[in-house]
């Protein structure tokens, strides 16, 4: 029943097809190009279902009306594209397409207001980009899946700071290659995550004190871990937890398991006192690395490559600018907290004037102010 009805599905969309080939060249003939487009949106991923292995024509043909039509090529052309010059083993091309998709997501984008039909239009392109995680995956290459799992971060991101107005469109995107992550300086580790259809992908990169750049995947947790559920575990123990209590908040099977598998990662690849920075992936945000890594390794957090490489442009002719400091106890807090809280803030003035930098700090009840 279920084969039989499987395929009378196919034999309709081979209809609904033909019907709509039929009206893409007759829209064509007649040159109403704003109908002819539209069909082409929908042939293109149509005919991906009914002709697997095949070259899909509606693709490209939608690639080129669009960038003469429309101002701008379409993000989901662009993927398509990629997808199939890849499968054909035109990687160099594959990747042209690929650095479109930025301004091209930017350029289509970043003049409309409403934020729900950005997240329902993005979400489009979920599927093509699983198509090219999965053939990334199956080449081996970290730099091209690196690469896929960036330009699928924090698109709303760059498309708020995108201007449409402006002369040259700025949109906040670097290429996560060897040569600029390797500026970033070391030691340092950076933990990244890309989901496909075959799973989450777990990347890092380790960066040496002299620049060299070596990635690798992350080992398998080999354990069950719900990050959700350990997170808020973790916060909750944290924020009632007292000093008379016996034992540490920390006293849970998962979260040693977690805090074993990290050691394992990092052990010999990043020295004691090293930066792991953690680019957050909606499976695991909000999760308490810091906690994990700590006193160990320093931890800082990032929505994306391009977040922290801009960053780091955007830090060096600003070296002498302040920095601000604020330490906030709760009420009650416990003697030892506080000379652990008032012990950073010691550190942190050292810090500041060995710099010789300004300091800005606002402690305690004025902090309320």
């Amino acid at each position: 029943m279920i084969s039989e009805a499987r395929q009378e599905d196919r034999q309709n969309l081979s209809k609904l097809v033909t019907k709509l080939k039929n009206v893409h060249d007759a829209t064509l003939k007649n040159g109403n190009m704003q109908i002819n487009m539209q069909i082409n949106r929908l042939l293109a991923p149509l005919v991906d279902l009914t002709q697997v292995g095949h070259r899909n024509v509606f693709w490209e043909l939608l690639d080129v009306g669009a960038r003469e039509f429309e101002g701008a090529p379409d993000p989901m052309a662009l993927l398509a594209l990629a997808r199939d010059a890849w499968a054909e083993g035109q990687h160099q091309r594959m990747r042209d397409y690929l650095l479109e998709v930025p301004s091209a997501v930017a350029k289509r984008y970043s003049l409309e207001c409403d934020i729900s039909l950005k997240i329902q239009s993005l979400s489009g392109l979920r599927t093509l980009f699983g198509n090219l995680v999965g053939l990334a995956v199956r080449s081996g290459s970290i730099e091209d899946l690196r690469l896929i799992g960036e330009l699928k971060r924090d698109m709303l991101g760059r498309i708020a700071v995108a201007s449409a107005s402006a002369k040259i469109l700025s949109i906040g995107f670097v290429v996560p290659n060897a040569k600029d992550v390797g500026l970033l300086g070391g030691p340092t580790a950076v933990f990244e995550w890309v989901d496909g259809a075959g799973g989450l992908y777990g990347l890092a990169t380790f960066i040496a004190a002299d620049g060299m750049v070596t990635e690798s995947y992350q080992s398998p947790f080999g354990f069950e871990i719900d990050f959700d559920m350990l997170g808020e575990r973790i916060t909750q123990r944290l924020s009632v937890w007292h000093a008379d209590r016996a034992g540490s908040p920390l006293d849970l099977k998962e979260w040693q398991s977690f805090e074993n598998w990290l050691g394992k990662e990092l052990d010999g690849r990043l020295p004691a006192g090293g930066h792991l920075v953690v680019i957050e992936h909606e499976a695991i945000v909000g999760f308490q690395w810091h906690v994990a890594a700590a006193p160990r390794w320093r931890v800082s957090y990032t929505p994306s490559w391009s977040a922290l490489l801009n960053a780091r442009q955007a830090a060096a002719p600003n070296k002498k600018m302040p920095i601000g400091l604020a330490m906030v106890p709760k009420y009650r807090e416990s003697a030892d907290n506080l000379r652990a809280l008032e012990s950073s803030v010691s550190r942190t003035e050292q810090l500041a004037t060995q710099l010789g930098l300004e300091l800005k700090s606002v402690l305690r009840e004025a902090c309320e102010k």
